[in-house]
């Protein structure tokens, strides 16, 4: 079961703030701020699911507002996965 984020608390512009989660219902509050991962594991050596999302991260440093690129994707973190 996920737990949801409280962005609303958080003191910074939403416009900078990329959500990097595997549940939906995280980002129930700022749902145009997710960007949806597969599930990962820090201690399996063979998984990828941080590599296979650095190409979009990279791309979002570039813009001013996030959520004008993370509204395009997909809602589901199976795009994320190879």
């Amino acid at each position: 079961r996920g737990q949801i984020k409280l962005l609303g608390k958080v003191n910074v512009d939403s416009s900078k703030i990329i959500l990097l989660e595997n549940t939906e219902i995280a980002s129930n509050d700022f749902p145009v701020n997710w960007l949806p991962i597969s599930s990962f594991l820090g201690d399996d050596p063979s998984d990828e699911a941080l590599l296979n999302v650095l190409p979009i991260l990279n791309a979002l440093r570039y813009v001013t507002d996030v959520r004008s690129v993370l509204s395009l994707r997909p809602l589901t973190p199976s795009y994320t996965s190879q």
